[in-house]
């Protein structure tokens, strides 16, 4: 099993067969789910513990720079450590996504406004270039759960499907920050919001409807610069995606 966490669960989901597409909106009972996913959160408490030990073994350069900047590091480093620990094992390293998406999420209510752009662009680059493939994401429960132990290697798939549900729910957290963010008094936060909706939409599927919402809106920012650049970008995510030339118009009619 080789690649990113969405190849690898796509691989463990092909060993149960065609019988999985057939039943994959089954919805689990309420036993069943709990059942499974705790299961799929002791798999990934090992996966984290394997990990860690794994990082304490090692006395390369990158794990005693991780260490020593998640004790005394600038707020730039700590970003810089918990996009590399994601890049790694972004199923041991949730926790490092978590603390990303903090920073973002905490720059309006207590400041730290610097680091929020900064922990936007990492997450930016995160989802867009390791965490989201290009379909949509489901939730735990929308899994084929009943036929999980049909195949070998049952754990490990409920684990990858915990880590799909995480990293949804993470990534929609993530929309709705920036969303919150494209509003800020400070320009500078604005402008990154915007252009990371924007990146995210061209890219990817997941969250499309919440994401153009963003870009639409700014079309009547107070600013002409930014309602000029929304303008622009929207044209663009039309030459990208010619398929969406009606959706995209219907969003700018609702909003006008």
């Amino acid at each position: 099993l080789t690649g990113t966490w969405y190849e690898m669960s796509a691989q463990l989901t092909s060993e149960l067969g065609a019988a999985a597409a057939k039943k994959a909106t089954a919805e689990p009972t309420r036993a069943e789910l709990e059942a499974k996913e705790a299961m799929a959160k002791h798999a990934i408490e090992e996966r984290v513990g394997t990990y860690e030990k794994r990082m304490k073994r090692h006395s390369d350069a990158n794990a005693k720079w991780l260490e020593l900047v998640r004790t005394s590091g600038t707020a730039s480093d700590k970003v810089a450590a918990n996009v590399l620990s994601v890049t790694e094992d972004p199923a041991a390293n949730l926790k490092a996504l978590e603390n990303l998406l903090g920073l973002v999420e905490r720059a309006r209510a207590s400041g730290g406004k610097r680091s929020a752009v900064q922990a936007i662009t990492a997450l930016e680059a995160l989802f867009r270039e390791g965490l989201l493939p290009d379909r949509k994401l489901k939730y735990f429960s929308e899994q084929p759960l009943s036929l999980a132990a049909s195949a070998p290697h049952e754990r490990k798939r409920l684990m990858y499907w915990y880590v799909e549900d995480a990293i949804k729910r993470m990534y929609l957290r993530f929309i709705g920050a920036i969303d919150e963010l494209s509003r800020d008094p400070l320009p500078i936060l604005k402008e990154k919001s915007l252009k990371s909706a924007f990146a995210l939409l061209k890219a990817k599927p997941e969250g499309e409807r919440q994401l153009l919402s963003i870009l639409v809106n700014k079309l009547g920012d107070p600013s002409r610069k930014l309602a000029s650049t929304a303008s622009h970008l929207c044209l663009e995510l039309i030459k990208a995606h010619p398929a969406m030339k009606r959706i995209i118009a219907r969003e700018v009619e609702a909003f006008t």
